[in-house]
């Protein structure tokens, strides 16, 4: 897998929507999985996922893992990129737009990963914490 250079704005549309870029995100972090698991940990309908599956494997985003299934019925799939950046200068405002909206839903989903990643992060103790202090002990 490669990093995929984007050049299109019909793909940065593909990408600027949010539930597709949690969908791709996630399916990067955890790897090969069943639509339904990605369903249960996206909290959200297996039809509504397999949708915008779909979508990304229509654009190269994402490929189905037919020798993972264990029958005909179930679906594994996996990113087919490690990830995507675009160098390009749109001149066009309805591509300047796409990009626009890329950027933004991205940085939204970077914000959301650093919130739940504080929400659910075990509190180390730090240096000394452990020690009552000294006007404890006096």
């Amino acid at each position: 897998m490669a990093m995929r250079q984007i050049d299109d704005p019909d793909l940065l549309k593909v990408l600027a929507n949010g539930f597709r870029m949690k969908l791709f995100s996630l399916l990067f972090r955890i790897g090969p999985v069943t639509v339904s698991e990605l369903a249960r940990q996206m909290d959200a309908d297996p039809g509504q996922v397999s949708y915008h599956l779909r979508q990304l494997q229509k654009h190269g985003f994402i490929e189905d893992v037919p020798e993972l299934a264990r029958d005909s019925r179930e679906r594994w799939v996996r990113a087919a990129t490690v990830g995507w950046m675009s160098t390009r200068d749109f001149e066009d405002p309805e591509a300047k737009a796409a990009m626009q909206a890329w950027m933004s839903q991205w940085v939204i989903d970077q914000f959301e990963r650093l919130r739940e990643f504080e929400r659910t992060r075990t509190p180390s103790p730090r240096n000394g914490a452990t020690r009552p202090s000294a006007a404890a002990t006096t």
